[in-house]
């Protein structure tokens, strides 16, 4: 079974027959990627440094320094910055005040799966790389029973799409090495979005997530075969709005896209 998220809608699963749903919460390139490592920068880690900590960057105002640290908040000497290490993950909401982004709802591994596939421009045909953010475990802000602010552990693979805001440490690596998945301004609002690399259209994500057989919504093995996931190491763990979904497709996928080295 699985769990109703905040703010759901439903859709039909293409592996049902209309009958299973799953649910989507509002919250909030293809496989030739540049192979060079990051930009050199004590906020990143290169990609062959296994690491698969969560530490999650903080803002922390000198006059307050002290106040953080007794909340389990540690600092970088490197890097000169604050940040909480994952094992003081539960006590997330005592240093809420000191995360960087605005009204933030998820925090993604500092490993962060990034999904490829190609697809035909909607306007000229050109054939793209597109991509999508993915994780395995995250942790998403929402509301207890108690109509408390949590921090909440989730545990199984998604796909983010509607995409409002991305940490700046994500950010960098996206204009790096993915810019054409960047910020668009559309009748709904800003988004984070894939664009054709020949003419700059929206390569909107109903197209790409929620139509049965899109490229991210495989119905069958050998679609999403064609997908290609590659983890890429960060040093903070980056925080996004996005909403994601659950559902057979991402059975496929997590089960069958190939996996890079």
């Amino acid at each position: 079974p699985y769990r109703e998220t905040r703010r759901p809608f439903y859709r039909n699963s293409p592996l049902t027959d209309g009958i299973g749903s799953f649910f989507c919460s509002l919250s909030r390139r293809s496989s030739s990627v540049k192979d060079t490592n990051p930009p050199d920068s004590p906020f990143f880690l290169k990609f062959n440094e296994a690491s698969r900590t969560m530490s999650l960057l903080l803002n922390v105002p000198f006059a307050e320094k002290e106040n953080a640290a007794a909340k389990g908040a540690r600092w970088d000497n490197i890097a000169q910055t604050w940040y909480l290490p994952e094992d003081q993950y539960d006590r997330l909401m005592e240093i809420d005040q000191w995360i960087p982004e605005k009204n933030p709802s998820i925090i993604v591994p500092s490993e962060v799966s990034i999904v490829h596939a190609s697809r035909p421009c909607w306007k000229c045909r050109h054939n793209n790389p597109v991509i999508a953010l993915a994780g395995s475990y995250f942790y998403e802000k929402d509301m207890s029973e108690r109509d408390e602010a949590v921090w909440l552990a989730q545990d199984f693979f998604t796909l983010f799409q509607q995409v409002t805001a991305i940490s700046d440490n994500l950010q960098i690596f996206l204009k790096d090495y993915y810019p054409h998945f960047s910020a668009a301004h559309t009748a709904g609002g800003q988004y984070w979005l894939n664009h054709c690399e020949s003419c700059n259209s929206i390569q909107g994500d109903w197209h790409l997530f929620d139509e049965a057989g899109s490229v991210f919504n495989p119905t069958e093995k050998a679609a999403a075969e064609l997908l290609l996931i590659r983890n890429i190491q960060l040093k903070y763990a980056p925080l996004i709005d996005a909403g994601y979904c659950l559902g057979d497709h991402l059975k496929l996928i997590n089960e069958f896209a190939q996996r890079a080295d």
